[in-house]
């Protein structure tokens, strides 16, 4: 098998793409790598890194691309290596990659390339065929990213529906990094999804801020029963007269479909019988609670004016 079929193999299980080094490893002289590869139609991707012909091109062969002129020990890192994993949905530009601290390189055409002290082997990974940051490390690099605080939890909350990863374990990746950059943010993210911030600690607050504002509701932890006496749910916070039900959301993980055909189960029938269901994040309450109290109102008149209660 001629040389450049056998380079053309392997370049196909990197997503159609090769560096010098791999052809200089074959045999091809360094003298002629770039004309045969022309004659052959291959295309000069990024510095050293050729590409196969007719492949099309996207973002992740660009990823791929750029992080293969920089190998070894570079990987694609933060919301691009959020995107390979899939944990965030929108395509980042640019493409960002990260490199020990004692290289010094340029960026690709396209990149950013930063620097890191605590860059270990623990950290390689490979999402899509391409060099990444490790679950772990790209969730800690996501905290001091330009992202929301929910756009954070989210992300973490997914890399963990997914089982990429455990929750216990990116808290212990973050205590080792120790101080850094977003570090803080990493650590709230974290206690928001292990419960220690979300359900009942927002449950205490927003009835202490509802009491306040001078609007507390009926009761707390209501049964509902249907009109056969079976037990429907046990609603967090009630407004009897006005039959609304607020519900406090926590960081919990209920995007699998078995419990979200339970959650959807349990609001349905509480709203067959005849209630309103508010439902207020844990993250809103805590962050923003003159919002949800403001919220919590505006139902209440709305449902005032609905069912004719003075």
């Amino acid at each position: 098998m001629d040389r450049w079929d056998v380079l053309s193999e392997l370049a196909a299980r990197q997503l159609g793409l090769l560096h010098i080094r791999q052809a200089l490893a074959a045999g091809v002289a360094r003298s002629t790598i770039y004309g045969q590869a022309e004659r052959r139609g291959w295309e000069l991707a990024q510095s050293r890194v050729l590409a196969l012909p007719g492949m099309p091109w996207c973002w992740e062969r660009e990823a791929g691309a750029a992080v293969l002129s920089l190998s070894p020990r570079a990987l694609v890192a933060r919301r691009s290596a959020a995107y390979l994993w899939g944990l965030i949905e929108r395509t980042p530009r640019p493409i960002e990659l990260v490199v020990p601290a004692d290289r010094s390189v340029r960026a690709p055409s396209g990149c950013t390339v930063s620097r890191s002290t605590s860059l270990l082997r623990c950290d390689a990974s490979m999402a899509r065929g391409i060099p990444v940051t490790a679950v772990p490390r790209t969730l800690c690099d996501l905290a001091s990213a330009p992202i929301g605080f929910d756009d954070l939890v989210e992300s973490i909350a997914v890399a963990v529906q997914k089982r990429l990863v455990t929750l216990d374990e990116v808290r212990v990746y973050a205590e080792r990094l120790g101080p850094f950059r977003g570090s803080v943010r990493a650590r709230e993210a974290i206690e928001a999804l292990s419960g220690r911030r979300t359900d009942s600690a927002a449950e205490r607050a927003l009835l202490t801020d509802l009491t306040v504002a001078g609007i507390p509701p009926d009761e707390t932890l209501y049964p509902l029963h249907d009109e056969t006496g079976r037990l429907v749910a046990v609603l967090d916070m009630v407004y009897l007269r006005a039959k609304v039900d607020v519900e406090v959301n926590g960081y919990a993980f209920h995007a699998t479909p078995r419990q979200q055909a339970r959650d959807d189960d349990r609001r349905n029938a509480i709203l067959e019988l005849g209630w309103f269901v508010l439902a207020i994040s844990a993250h809103k309450i805590l962050k923003s609670p003159e919002q949800a109290v403001a919220q919590v109102r505006r139902v209440l008149e709305r449902r005032y004016r609905e069912l004719g209660i003075e």
